[in-house]
């Protein structure tokens, strides 16, 4: 059934489809972000120089 239909559909359509696939989750992420509130943006943009950012990170560990 898939040969089927492949063999109907032009190569191009398939890059038009991945192009508005991308769009669509592209503008949905977008209204996503820009929808939260400036405190979680702000708490986000924090995360990593957080006072407990290097307690429990990987690298900071001492492996003797």
């Amino acid at each position: 059934m898939l040969k089927i239909l492949a063999e109907g559909m032009d190569i191009s359509r398939l890059g038009e489809i991945g192009l508005l696939m991308f769009f669509a989750i592209f503008v949905i992420f977008t209204a996503w972000a820009l929808s939260r509130s400036r405190a979680q943006i702000r708490d986000w943009g924090n995360l990593p120089l957080g006072p407990d950012a290097d307690e429990n990170h990987p690298d900071q560990r001492n492996h003797l």
